[in-house]
Formats: C-alpha cells, sequence, structure tokens
C-alpha cells in the first residue's frame, strides 16, 4: 500500500496534467471558434455582395458628393504624417502640425463628425488589408486613433 504522501503526489500531477489538458483544449476551441466567426463574416459578405475578390472589412463608402472632399483630406493627412516622420518629430508636434496644416483647407471635414466617421472608417479598412497582407508598421492605426479622440473631445464639448 502507497504512503499518503506519495499518494497525493500522484492525485496533484494527475490534477496537473487534467487541468494543463483542459487549457489546451479551451484555446483550441477558442481558435476554432474565432475561424468559424471569421469564415461567417466571409460567406455573408460574398453573398451579400456577390463579389468574391473584395472584402472592405467593415468600410462604408464615401457617398460621391462628400468623397471628393473627404478623399483630398485623406491625402493631406497622410501627407502631413509623412512630412513630420521625416522631419523626425515627436507624435504630439506631428499631430499638431497635421491639424494646423490641414485645418483651413479641410475645414468642412475637421467640423464635420460624420465626415471624420467616413475617414476613420477608410483608415481602419486600409490598416486592416495592410495587416492581413503581413505589413504591421502601417501608420493607419495611429490616424484613426487621432481622429476619434478628436471628434470624442471636440465634437462632444461643442454639442454640451
Amino acid at each position: 500500500m502507497p504512503s499518503k504522501k506519495k499518494a497525493r503526489g500522484k492525485a496533484r500531477r494527475v490534477a496537473k496534467s487534467r487541468k494543463a489538458r483542459e487549457e489546451d483544449a479551451a484555446a483550441a476551441d477558442e481558435k476554432s471558434g474565432i475561424d468559424s466567426q471569421m469564415q461567417r463574416l466571409k460567406i455573408n459578405y460574398l453573398a451579400a455582395t456577390g463579389n468574391s475578390k473584395i472584402c472592405p472589412h467593415g468600410f462604408i463608402p464615401l457617398p460621391l458628393q462628400e468623397g471628393h472632399v473627404c478623399e483630398a483630406f485623406i491625402d493631406s493627412l497622410g501627407d502631413g504624417f509623412r512630412a513630420c516622420c521625416e522631419k523626425s518629430m515627436g507624435m504630439t508636434e506631428c499631430f499638431k502640425n497635421v491639424y494646423y496644416t490641414t485645418e483651413r483647407k479641410h475645414a468642412e471635414v475637421w467640423n464635420d463628425p460624420g465626415k471624420l466617421q467616413s475617414v476613420i472608417s477608410h483608415f481602419l479598412a486600409r490598416g486592416t488589408d495592410h495587416i492581413l497582407e503581413g505589413d504591421y508598421k502601417n501608420p493607419f492605426a495611429i490616424y484613426v486613433s487621432f481622429l476619434e479622440q478628436w471628434v470624442a473631445i471636440e465634437h462632444t464639448t461643442q454639442a454640451k
């Protein structure tokens, strides 16, 4: 008959092994759940659009009327950030510089939360495309973060 100490050690090892198997199974279930959810999203998108080559990742296309204003804003914003990077400016200075250089030219976009949401949607879609292609060093998340904070601060305080 084994001693109580040996029996407890064996029970502890069995419990530890069981716990490790359960954690591995939970991780596998989570991954398969995410994979199946992505598959459903792709199937739903393809069924809705009939297009098997393009997935906009939640991007809401701009209406033609405001498309040119927002597209010019998107180009100016990207040019401003690239210029800051070339000058090795800090993020805070870069954000200020981009805002001050584009505020007059694109006041229509800066002052309209709806247009800013369209621009944010555009950057989210482009960023997602780059990540799916393996480019993890794209600037789109920074643009989105900056613009979302701008909308939250500027347009929330204006509404009060």
